[in-house]
């Protein structure tokens, strides 16, 4: 757990933080192994006596140091730290290429920098250091001259090599991401509509009634819920079948959906059971308008697959009063006032009395 918090920079991540939680680990890693690596560099050429390059080397593991602590402070350094990282490192690696006797060697370390930056930083900025390393090198063996063609020819295979690879995999990576967040919003979509009519479900339903219910309290307006059932529905499924049972309850949300107002939800708590949430209105008289509209539009058979059926509903209404709270307590009125209704012969409205 140690080294865990250790490559994570001591934070903490959500399932939604996932990739910068990776980014985090890359990071740390390439710091702790460029430290090493570094270090065991800064021992061989102090006793080398090349004391320029060690010097350049020591900077060199200072500021990934520096760059570790930043990243255990907070998370708004990181991406500053990110391009800190990979700017000097390309200094140092220029100067590693300038000083190096063979080619082999400085190209592996612009390899892995380039690397680096794909991952931490994505497509672009691999591209721009891909670049920069070319002309770097390009203007370096200009100037020294002492590599032969064959070697730098050979040294540069891996270094295109990779650096298609990583352009390949970028892509790919971009379209893992798109599919995995549509994913994500097909999920969270799901779990807040109903499968059947894409209205939203209970759930979604609850939230907003609760959500209203707020508002209520803060500014004082008027909210109530009708909860809608089907009469006799499940003659319905039982006669004629589920698919018809499932044509039925689109009709009648489509039917529902073309007299409800822009403000108001109207939802499907499952089975035949439907509710609408009615904000915004002064008097009962208003409620009523709204749903003598819903049994009007119920008037027109259903014509599902070549039969004609009558459909009917029973409502029950129950309006909140100042003191609601409890999103579930109106419901529960709600629903007594709609089995009042059902008990009464159906296809009416009756108001809760409580």
């Amino acid at each position: 757990m140690y080294w865990f918090s250790l490559l994570t920079s001591g934070h903490t991540f959500d399932e939604n933080n996932y990739e910068l939680k990776l980014k985090y680990i890359l990071f740390n890693l390439m710091l702790i192994f460029n430290a090493v690596m570094v270090g065991i560099m800064v021992y061989v050429r102090l006793n080398r006596g090349e004391y320029p390059q060690a010097i350049a080397d020591i900077l060199y593991v200072f500021f990934g140091i520096l760059s570790f602590v930043l990243a255990r402070k907070s998370k708004k350094y990181f991406p500053s730290l990110i391009i800190f990282v990979i700017f000097y490192s390309y200094l140092v690696t220029s100067a590693s290429f300038y000083t190096s006797h063979n080619p082999y060697t400085g190209t592996s370390w612009f390899i892995v920098l380039m690397i680096i930056t794909f991952f931490l930083r994505g497509m672009s900025a691999g591209i721009i250091i891909f670049i920069l390393s070319q002309v770097t090198m390009f203007l370096i063996i200009m100037q020294k001259g002492n590599y032969s063609i064959e070697n730098i020819f050979v040294s540069m295979i891996p270094f295109y090599s990779i650096f298609f690879f990583m352009l390949f995999f970028e892509k790919r990576n971009n379209e893992f991401k798109k599919i995995l967040e549509q994913q994500k919003e097909d999920f969270k979509y799901r779990a807040n509509y109903d499968y059947l009519t894409d209205i939203p479900n209970r759930a979604l339903f609850n939230d907003r009634l609760m959500q209203y219910i707020k508002q209520k309290q803060r500014s004082e307006m008027n909210l109530a819920v009708c909860f809608i059932d089907i009469n006799k529905f499940k003659n319905i499924n039982d006669t004629l079948g589920h698919e018809v049972g499932d044509k039925v309850l689109k009709e009648l949300v489509r039917r529902l959906s073309t007299q409800i107002r822009s403000s108001d939800t109207l939802a499907r708590l499952g089975g035949d059971e439907f509710a609408v949430i009615v904000d915004d209105f002064t008097t009962k008289e208003d409620i009523v308008k709204i749903v003598d509209k819903f049994f009007e539009v119920m008037k027109a058979p259903f014509i599902i697959n070549s039969y004609t059926l009558e459909v009917t509903l029973s409502i029950g209404i129950a309006v909140a009063s100042k003191e609601c709270k409890d999103s579930n307590m109106l419901m529960k009125y709600a629903d007594k006032a709609m089995y009042d209704a059902k008990n009464k012969g159906g296809n009416q409205y009756y108001f809760s009395t409580h």
